[in-house]
């Protein structure tokens, strides 16, 4: 194995300068088709023989090489309240807190705003961590919906930043939205009539 590390470096050597000396030829020559053919022989053995020293691809350890940095991974939520594809439902004032997961987690703070179906900001606040902190890759947290929220449809936003960075800065975007609908639960109850 170290014979073969040390040989084929200096048969790749002088394979290297006959290559140059035969293009070198093949230009004098004009083009002679006997040269050509050794100048494609030369070129095809070094090929073969640097694919011989760096070894199989699959055999290599390490990690991959990119031309670029990876981006970092985009957090995203999952919310064990959902029920009606993709939209959660709760009924106030019996359904406050929100619960849910956040994978893939890179931030130390999150934050939420809930607006109205024209953008106006009904309530934001933080994400409360389960465990107290957002330490780990996966992370369950909660939240706590303000219960004299009107009846009605909402959208949810989740940010990655604190509750004051996004009080100060309108301009950061969400990184995950859901669908909101506050049912009225004791309206509900009085719809429903009793036929004898």
């Amino acid at each position: 194995m170290l014979k073969r590390i040390l040989i084929i470096p200096i048969v790749l050597l002088v394979l290297g300068i006959a290559f140059a000396v035969i293009s070198l030829l093949v230009n004098i020559t004009r083009s002679n088709s006997k040269l050509i053919k050794k100048k494609l022989v030369i070129g095809g053995l070094i090929i073969s023989l640097t694919a011989l020293l760096n070894g199989p691809v699959w055999a290599q350890q390490g990690p991959d090489v990119l031309c670029y940095d990876m981006a970092a991974p985009i957090p995203t939520i999952e919310i064990f309240n959902v029920q009606n594809q993709g939209e959660i439902i709760i009924e106030l004032p019996y359904d406050s807190i929100i619960s849910g997961r956040i994978q893939e987690n890179s931030g130390q703070y999150y934050s939420f705003k809930i607006t109205d179906m024209v953008g106006q900001v009904v309530q934001s606040g933080e994400l409360v961590p389960s465990d107290g902190a957002f330490d780990q890759k996966t992370e369950e947290f909660e939240m706590a919906i303000d219960i004299n929220l009107a009846p009605g449809k909402y959208n949810l936003y989740f940010y990655e930043c604190d509750i004051e960075t996004l009080q100060l800065n309108t301009d950061i975007a969400f990184f995950c939205a859901f669908a909101l609908l506050v049912a009225d639960f004791e309206a509900m109850c009085y719809d429903i009539q009793i036929i004898d």
